[in-house]
């Protein structure tokens, strides 16, 4: 799975809009938008905040590094 795919089933999963999260990350929707659809990838630091956001488990963060590919 691509990380793009995993960002918005755990988006959609936890309730949050694109617009919404794009908030809480201080980017802008198009920014959400594009990594969603793979033409980008947040930063580390806006990694870690996502995990921390979805209130990711330590075994969540784990997997999502070792079975997802970040292209």
């Amino acid at each position: 799975m691509k990380y793009g795919k995993w960002l918005r089933k755990k988006r959609i999963q936890n309730g949050y809009t694109q617009l919404e999260l794009s908030k809480l990350l201080y980017v802008s929707r198009h920014t959400v938008t594009k990594w969603e659809n793979g033409k980008s990838r947040p930063s580390v630091e806006l990694l870690e905040e996502i995990f921390r956001i979805f209130k990711c488990t330590d075994e969540e963060i784990a997997s999502f590094f070792s079975s997802y590919n970040h292209t």
